[in-house]
């Protein structure tokens, strides 16, 4: 059993990684959405290492009752996935529009970049961009060329060889659009792209074109900004030229991805019930 302390919080989440996407691959074909899978994976490992915590310390102590609650906690995630499943399939396209960009931006399938093209920090993760570590030698000489994102100093945690790395950013997927704060620029063509793709794959239609894309996001009053009466589309500047995109708040794509556990995440301060971990 391991604790989050500050000499093994690295393998820790290392290791809570694993046990997630071994979760998530059971509950994948499950799911229309592979980032329901994702929650559903993070709560059973959670609630499994609970358990794992509760028998430690003497509050269940009946290996029994403790596979009885491991039970009915995959009953009600059950119950949950299906609720999820039935909302999807019925769903507004608008809706279905959010929920299928949010869902390829979690599977690493788009990203959302920065105002000026580089990682959006401090979420870059929970945003489509994967984190890579490159080793630094004892001059502090990168030995391998690293990507232009920016990018963090850490010290090795004890069970790495001796020495720092550099952990950089690299996108992942289809560059769907750009964040600054709340603001959220959406390229029109690229997202409906990507929408469309994951709609195919899980075999839920979506009734959306670009124009009727812009048209409900200006009837509904999403559109944030836009260029003149006659176009529905902003031109911000962005990796320094202006580009025609959907100027939304974020709220609409990211509220999850921006709140979800992010194990990889340095920030991270999450409940006691992920401090506990089976060796």
């Amino acid at each position: 059993m391991l604790f989050r302390t500050d000499t093994n919080y690295g393998p820790c989440q290392r290791a809570l990684k694993e046990m997630v996407d071994e979760e998530r691959d059971q509950w994948a074909d499950f799911c229309l959405h592979a980032r329901t899978a994702t929650m559903l994976a993070e709560l059973s490992v959670g609630f499994e290492a609970f358990l794992t915590f509760a028998g430690l310390i003497g509050v269940i102590i009946d290996k029994e009752r403790s596979s009885r609650l491991m039970n009915r906690h995959y009953a009600a995630l059950t119950a949950l996935a299906e609720a999820q499943n039935r909302r999807q399939r019925l769903s507004d396209p608008l809706d279905q529009f959010f929920d299928l960009l949010a869902d390829a931006i979690a599977t690493k399938a788009a990203h959302v970049a920065g105002i000026g093209g580089t990682a959006p920090h401090p979420k870059a993760f929970a945003l489509g961009w994967e984190d890579v570590r490159i080793p630094v030698n004892t001059n502090n000489a990168i030995t391998a060329e690293p990507d232009k994102q920016p990018a963090k100093v850490e010290t090795a945690d004890s069970n790495d060889d001796a020495g720092n790395y550099v952990t950089t950013f690299r996108p992942k997927g289809v560059r769907i659009g750009w964040i600054d704060d709340t603001n959220l620029y959406l390229s029109a063509t690229k997202s409906l792209e990507v929408a469309r793709g994951c709609a195919h794959r899980v075999g839920v239609p979506l009734n959306l074109s670009i124009k009727t894309l812009g048209e409900t996001l200006d009837q509904r009053g999403l559109l944030l900004s836009r260029e003149n009466l006659r176009r529905r589309t902003a031109r911000p500047m962005i990796e320094g030229s202006q580009k025609r995109v959907l100027h939304i708040h974020r709220k609409h794509v990211v509220p999850l991805l921006m709140g979800q556990t992010d194990f990889d995440d340095p920030d991270y301060v999450g409940p006691p019930i992920y401090e506990v971990l089976e060796a």
